[in-house]
């Protein structure tokens, strides 16, 4: 370009631009500062030649404020001033004349084709006069409630004309608008007018193209992972994609003219609709219900003051409006960094690329509005800022749902990983991901061991208080652990997959498994930390206002890798913990000859498993007798393994053996189908005789129980009130709903149910009123020597008086001598069984010595 010069003679402003290309021209008109304002009452004159390819006008232009009475003519000689220049731009009702001259300095006198583009698409009301001299040679209409003729392809708002050598032509511009009303002109050559033309359509094909592919991309995402996050976002891309269509004229190639006419009209109700939708977007992408539940408690306020916005901007003016929508986009603004912030401060990653994309919003927005209220020169990067930083909104917030996917997966993951009660990591963090750190918790502890805490009390809550406290009971419990461990200095803290390090592992089967840098070779300190944690366990916890103990026994391991492998060192921990509880210790450290007691209960296992298979196991039948006449009135059906090499083994060792290796119900089949088998031989049986068959908690929760029972009854035309199931009280304890639900069908198909070892679990009175048992077994310990201890005496007292309170009848097991029985009898209990009359027999001997005939034996005659 060429230096401004002044021209003193006619104080006319001349500016004469150099030839160069348009991008070049961008450039100068977005890094160079404005140019300075022409003095008050000069007339602008722009004067062109064959260098001259592309020219920004300068402002400020002469101005003058619209009189209706006036023809256009009138205005040639009607005085300008620039001083009114940035009222005009402000949004009004009051419409606004410019003025500047164009002359012509050519070579020769062949005309030259020029091109005046206004870089707006928003004026309400626009309108050039052009004219030489005295005479209007060119009158053209481009607002957008002018009577426009927009056939054809649209290619924005310019006035085309010819200008000769010497030629001084005059152009009036008319305009008006309720919003913003800036008008930033360029004159073109003809050479430069075709690539404006041409970089126009690329900028708004460009525009297009990106914005599509990105609504494109969420909507195939959200079609594969379907989510209220993806729906808002497509809600506010679409809206954000009118709204610049809007602004920017690209809606007059997409859709019909009175669509985009609408929507350049309520560029005001778009803003509010927009602001509405970000923070609705933000609100569920952000998770605020869980992440910043203040700000989604007041989420609706925003829906207040939007949706009247909306309404109101049908019908207020623009410039009634903006300070309206000012202090709501201020607001929200606020309000969507500050969600995301809160929600970033507890953890929920994703919120960073939300803050990155409302700060391109922001300065792009920031830049828009200065540029529209003329604090900043108007060029294609300061029109299009706000265009170009809600463009990067957009990506980013692409990116920051499909980081948001990752997010939530890895929650999955890391939830996959964490008990539900506790909060800690669990086994399957144990077994797949705890090994990964093992090597740098190394690095910083020699003198590692592995604990293992079996932790026991919560059976004795639940059957106190329910099972609704065991979550706030194993709060608690992590809590004292917690407080506890962090504060010693043989503290290992372990990484998660998410939150903050802990102390300790959760394990199945109410175990936990935690690391202690014992600090120096040798036993002595382990032993230390073992016996802190066994003083802590000794300690009551509150629980709903309850002091309760919950305890736990200890079983350790030194770990060593990699003689000693991590898996390696549990199984020594769990091998030590099972020497604890065999010997009645609080604690036990791993010694190669535990190993010894393990082996030898694999073995038992191994033939446990054979003698299953081989229907090795048999049943034995306890008589019971009604305490009042002992006339016999049932048996219990114990199980017995009479092995090939070591004899009878006892059930005290291979029951429990059975519980811990899933093999409880292959038992329960056998003893079940022999029990039915023995039942169906017998041709006569006294009126009232039962079996009672035992139930384990692990049968009960066995799915294949109830129909294996079902079929036993059919094929062997069982009536079914021969059988009668025992269930311990603590099997409650294992899944009650399940438990209570079992035990019903139970009653429904038609058998009886006890509850068997009565006193020495931990079931509450409503558990008992749920289950409505019929006969309940008093315990063998309440029993044993009785007629020597009153506190026995009464005990069994009031265990009959809760069984006639609950209509069951009362078994007591164990007796063995009158004195006991006599006691018994005197206590009004129901029924007996025990040594006195006889142990329990094979099932075909008890059928011989105690059922002859189908009258009731009286057993004391018979023994």
């Amino acid at each position: 370009m060429k230096p401004l010069t002044t021209v003193a003679p006619d104080h006319r402003l001349r500016w004469r631009p150099g030839s160069g290309l348009l991008l070049a021209w961008l450039l100068c008109c977005w890094l160079l500062p404005p140019l300075a304002p022409p003095a008050a009452g000069q007339t602008v004159v722009i004067s062109v030649d064959d260098s001259t390819s592309a020219l920004a006008l300068p402002g400020p232009l002469p101005t003058a404020l619209d009189d209706p009475t006036l023809p256009p003519q009138a205005w040639l000689q009607r005085p300008f001033t620039p001083d009114l220049y940035g009222v005009s731009l402000q949004p009004s009702p009051d419409t606004y004349w410019h003025r500047l001259q164009l002359e012509g300095r050519f070579g020769d006198s062949a005309p030259r084709d020029w091109h005046l583009v206004a870089d707006t698409h928003l004026l309400r009301h626009l309108e050039f006069y052009l004219f030489d001299g005295d005479q209007l040679i060119l009158h053209q209409r481009a607002g957008l409630l002018d009577a426009v003729d927009r056939a054809g392809r649209y290619s924005g708002i310019h006035l085309d004309f010819s200008l000769r050598q010497g030629q001084t032509l005059t152009l009036l511009i008319r305009k008006q608008n309720n919003g913003p009303a800036i008008l930033p002109l360029t004159l073109y050559s003809e050479a430069a007018f075709a690539i404006q033309q041409r970089n126009q359509y690329l900028f708004w094909g460009g525009v297009i193209a990106v914005l599509l592919a990105l609504a494109l991309y969420n909507a195939l995402v959200y079609a594969m992972q379907p989510g209220p996050a993806y729906l808002w976002y497509l809600a506010f891309h679409i809206t954000t994609f009118l709204y610049f269509s809007g602004i920017h004229g690209y809606g007059f190639l997409l859709w019909p003219d009175w669509l985009q006419l609408y929507l350049a009209q309520h560029i005001m109700t778009l803003n509010f609709l927009v602001i509405w939708l970000v923070t609705r977007f933000a609100n569920v992408f952000l998770n605020a219900k869980k992440n910043a539940p203040w700000h989604h408690r007041h989420l609706r306020w925003f829906g207040y003051l939007c949706w009247p916005g909306i309404v109101a901007s049908h019908v207020v003016p623009e410039y009634g409006m903006i300070p309206v929508f000012s202090v709501v986009q201020v607001a929200g603004s606020l309000f969507g960094i500050s969600m995301a912030v809160v929600a970033l401060r507890n953890h929920y990653r994703p919120a960073v690329f939300f803050l990155v994309s409302w700060l391109f919003t922001v300065a792009g927005g920031a830049v828009g509005m200065a540029t529209f209220t003329s604090l900043l020169p108007a060029s294609f990067f300061t029109l299009h800022g706000f265009l170009f930083g809600a463009m990067a909104e957009l990506m980013l917030l692409s990116l920051a749902l499909a980081d948001r996917i990752r997010f939530m997966e890895d929650q999955m993951l890391a939830k996959a990983f964490q008990d539900p009660l506790t909060g800690a990591p669990n086994f399957s963090f144990f077994r797949n991901r705890f090994a990964d750190q093992l090597e740098s918790i190394q690095q910083r502890h020699s003198h590692l061991y592995l604990l293992v805490l079996d932790l026991q009390g919560f059976r004795e809550l639940v059957g106190l208080l329910g099972p609704e406290v065991l979550g706030q009971a194993y709060r608690n419990h992590v809590d004292r652990m917690t407080d506890f461990i962090r504060g010693r200095p043989w503290a290992v803290p372990i990484r998660p997959l998410q939150g903050e390090a802990v102390f300790f592992i959760s394990l199945p089967g109410g175990q936990e498994m935690m690391l202690a840098d014992a600090q120096a070779p040798g036993d002595d300190g382990i032993q230390q930390i073992m016996q802190e944690l066994h003083e802590l366990s000794e300690q009551a916890i509150a629980v709903s206002g309850i002091n309760s103990k919950i305890g736990f026994r200890i079983g350790c391991s030194a770990l060593h890798p990699p003689s000693n492998t991590l898996f390696e060192c549990f199984r020594q921990a769990q091998v030590a913990l099972l020497t604890a509880q065999r010997n009645r210790q609080s604690a036990a450290l791993y010694s190669a000859e535990q190993d010894s007691f393990i082996k030898h209960r694999l073995s038992v296992l191994s033939e446990l498993r054979q003698a299953i298979a081989r229907e090795q196991l048999t049943i034995y039948i306890q008589p019971q007798l009604r305490v009042r006449d002992q006339l016999l009135v049932g048996g219990e059906v114990l199980v017995r393994w009479d092995h090939d090499r070591d004899g009878f083994i006892s059930p005290g060792v291979f029951i429990p053996l059975a519980e811990q290796s899933q093999l409880i119900f292959d038992i329960t089949r056998q003893v079940l189908l022999q029990s039915c088998q023995w039942l169906h031989r017998q041709r006569s049986l006294p009126q009232d005789f039962h079996l009672s068959v035992n139930l384990s908690a692990l049968d009960i929760n066995d799915r294949r129980l109830l129909p294996f029972i079902e079929y036993c009854m059919t094929e062997y035309h069982i009536d079914r009130r021969r059988i009668l199931f025992e269930v311990t009280e603590s099997a409650v304890m294992d899944d009650p709903e399940r438990f209570l639900g079992v035990i019903r069908q139970l009653h429904e198909l038609g058998f009886k149910i006890a509850i068997d070892d009565f006193g020495t679990g931990y079931s509450s009175m409503s558990y008992l009123q749920q289950m409505n048992a019929d006969e309940i077994k008093i315990d063998i310990r309440f029993v044993r020597n009785i007629h020597l201890s009153p506190t026995n005496q009464n005990i069994v007292k009031a265990i009959v008086q809760l069984a006639r309170a609950t209509d069951a009848y009362t078994v007591a097991e164990g007796i063995e001598t009158e004195a006991e029985l006599n006691m018994l009898r005197a206590l009004e209990c129901d029924i007996a069984q025990g040594f006195l009359w006889s142990a329990a027999v094979p099932a075909e001997e008890f059928s011989q010595r105690f059922l002859v005939g189908s009258r009731p034996v009286n057993l004391q005659q018979s023994s």
